[in-house]
C-alpha cells in the first residue's frame, strides 16, 4: 500500500514517546537550492515502527519517486515529548511533482541556539534546515563518499553554508 509523501507530517500528529522520522529532501536547481516540505510548510514527518530507520528513510522516499544520492542523519530533538531523528537526503536531480509535498526556496538561516545544558526553547523547521546544510556542507569537506556524490554545481552551492571556522579559515589561509 503505497502512502502519500507527506501523510501523517503534521507537527501536533506526534505522540508523546514515540520517535518520528524527519525527512529533509533537497534539490538543485539554477535558482539554488530548493527542499521539500510537506503541504503547508510543515517538514516531513513519518512514523517510526521500529524498524531499520535507514530502511524507513530510503523507502519513503523511493515512494515519493524521489531519486536521492545521499542520505544522512542529521540531528534529532524533542518535540511535544517525541523525538525526531532528522534525516537529509540529496536528490539526484530536480524533485517531479510528489504528492503530499511542495517545493520551497532555502533561504539563508540562522541556527536555533540553547545553553551549553539545554535546547533552543523554539526549533523552527528553517532553522533545521540551516542546521541539514551546515552538516552537509561539513561532510562535503570531510567525508569522501558524501564528496563524491555531490555534483560541483552541490558543491559550489553549499559554500554558503560552511560553519564559521571554515569559512575564515579556508585551505589553511584565513579569508574574509
Amino acid at each position: 500500500m503505497a502512502v502519500a509523501a507527506g501523510a501523517a507530517s503534521h507537527p501536533h500528529s506526534t505522540v508523546e514517546g514515540a520517535v518520528w522520522l524527519e525527512i529533509l529532501p533537497f534539490f538543485l536547481e539554477a535558482g539554488g537550492i530548493r527542499t521539500l516540505r510537506a503541504t503547508g510548510g510543515r517538514s516531513w514527518r513519518v512514523p517510526h515502527g521500529g524498524d531499520d530507520v535507514r530502511q524507513t528513510v530510503a523507502q519513503r522516499l523511493a515512494a515519493a519517486g524521489l531519486d536521492p544520492v545521499a542520505v544522512h542523519s542529521t540531528s534529532w530533538r524533542q518535540e511535544r515529548g517525541a523525538v525526531l531523528l532528522t534525516h537529509l537526503a540529496v536528490l539526484r536531480r530536480p524533485a517531479a511533482d510528489a504528492e503530499g509535498l511542495e517545493s520551497w526556496p532555502v533561504r539563508d538561516g540562522e541556527l536555533a541556539y540553547g545553553s551549553a545544558l539545554l535546547p533552543p526553547a523554539r526549533i523552527e523547521v528553517d532553522h533545521v534546515v540551516a542546521h541539514a546544510l551546515r552538516h552537509l556542507a561539513w561532510l562535503a569537506l570531510q567525508d569522501e563518499a558524501v564528496r563524491g556524490s555531490l555534483s560541483d554545481g552541490w558543491r559550489e552551492a553549499l559554500r554558503r553554508f560552511q560553519a564559521e571556522p571554515f569559512r575564515r579559515f579556508e585551505g589553511g589561509r584565513a579569508t574574509a
